[in-house]
C-alpha cells in the first residue's frame, strides 16, 4: 500500500467513527475525529502537491502548465506580481533577495543577503502568513548556513532548505544522493539559461 492509499484508508476509518460517535450523541470524541480528519487532509494535500517547480527572470520562459512556480517580491527582477497573474492555478512561492522584506524564501548567494542575515530573518518571518521558512543558497553552502542558524538557536527541522546544484540529473540534495547536506528542494538544472527546474519532496510543501 502506498502512502497515499494508506493516508486515505484511515480518512475513510475517522470519517466512520465521527459519524458513529455523533450518533452516540458523543460530542467531543466526534471533535476529536474530526480534527484528526482535517490533519489527514493536510497531510493527504501535501503529498499530491507539485514535486517540480519553476522559476525565471522572465515569466514568459516558464512552462504555460507549470503547478508550481517561484518569483521575486525585490531586487532587479521583480517578477511575483505578474507571476500571480499568469499562474493563477498553480502553486506560487515568493522569494526575497534581502533581508529586509519577507516572503516564502530568503535568497543567500553573493550580492543578495547572506548567512548573517538568516537568523535575524527567520525571526521575522510572518509563519502564519507563508509557513515554514525557507532559505534558498548553493549546495556548497548549505553547510555554513546551518551551522550559523544552529549558533543561534534555530533547529534543522524548524525550516527548509532549497538548494542549488546545477547537475542536469533531477536529484535532491542529500548525502547519499551527491554528497551536500539535506534539502527539501534542489535546482537542479537551467533549461538553455532561461528557466530554471528544481525537484520538490513532500517536506518542501509541510509548512
Amino acid at each position: 500500500m502506498s502512502l497515499l492509499d494508506d493516508l486515505r484508508a484511515q480518512l475513510h476509518k475517522r470519517k466512520r467513527n465521527r459519524e458513529r460517535k455523533r450518533k452516540l450523541k458523543q460530542g467531543h470524541k466526534a471533535q476529536r475525529e474530526a480534527k484528526a480528519i482535517r490533519k489527514l487532509r493536510h497531510r493527504i494535500a501535501i503529498v499530491l502537491a507539485p514535486r517540480t517547480m519553476w522559476d525565471s527572470v522572465t515569466i514568459g520562459n516558464i512552462p504555460s502548465d507549470a503547478s508550481a512556480v517561484a518569483g521575486y517580491v525585490n531586487g532587479i527582477f521583480h517578477t511575483f506580481p505578474a507571476l500571480k497573474q499568469a499562474f493563477p492555478n498553480a502553486r506560487k512561492i515568493s522569494i526575497a533577495v534581502t533581508s529586509s522584506v519577507d516572503a516564502h524564501v530568503l535568497d543567500i548567494e553573493a550580492g543578495n543577503a547572506s548567512n548573517a542575515d538568516a537568523p535575524s530573518w527567520y525571526r521575522r518571518h510572518d509563519h502564519k502568513r507563508y509557513g515554514k521558512a525557507i532559505f534558498y543558497t548553493s549546495a556548497g553552502n548549505v553547510a555554513a548556513l546551518v551551522s550559523t542558524l544552529s549558533a543561534a538557536g534555530i533547529k534543522r527541522k524548524q525550516y527548509i532548505i532549497w538548494s542549488a546544484h546545477y547537475t542536469d540529473s533531477r536529484h535532491v540534495c542529500s548525502p547519499k544522493v551527491c554528497g551536500f547536506p539535506r534539502a527539501e528542494a534542489t535546482q537542479f538544472t537551467t533549461h538553455g539559461e532561461r528557466v530554471d527546474e528544481s525537484k520538490l519532496t513532500w517536506r518542501f510543501w509541510n509548512h
